[in-house]
């Protein structure tokens, strides 16, 4: 764990967990998936290696999903990235993004929430 913890803060993470979850989220915003693909997705999600569970969350527009986070660097800074799924059909409900320990060359004081995706239609 400390070496993954030492890259993290070198930001040089280029796949992984960090990866899986940037591509669960972007195929979400123009793709649509079948009942099947989206049941498959928490598990694959969840499976990853350095993701953990979260349990049951609260999204930012009050929904009820399971929730996995990672912590990474994928994209440059170390940040906290979170999905929640339905339970029920495995749809992405939210993507959030929050900077943990390094803002870069950002204008915010860390912890910072720097992307909140919340999906409202099923696909």
């Amino acid at each position: 764990m400390a070496g993954m913890e030492r890259r993290l803060r070198a930001g040089h993470e280029t796949h992984g967990a960090g990866e899986l979850f940037d591509s669960v989220a972007e195929r979400h915003i123009d793709n649509s998936f079948s009942p099947r693909q989206r049941a498959a997705l928490p598990r694959v999600v969840g499976a990853a290696r350095g993701v953990e569970y979260r349990g049951v969350m609260t999204d930012r527009v009050g929904r009820s999903g399971e929730a996995f986070s990672v912590a990474t660097a994928y994209g440059g800074l170390p940040k906290v990235q979170t999905l929640v799924f339905d339970p029920r059909t495995g749809t992405l409900l939210s993507d959030d993004e929050q900077l943990t320990s390094d803002a870069g060359a950002l204008n915010v004081r860390v912890p910072a929430v720097v992307l909140s995706i919340d999906y409202l239609e099923g696909g």
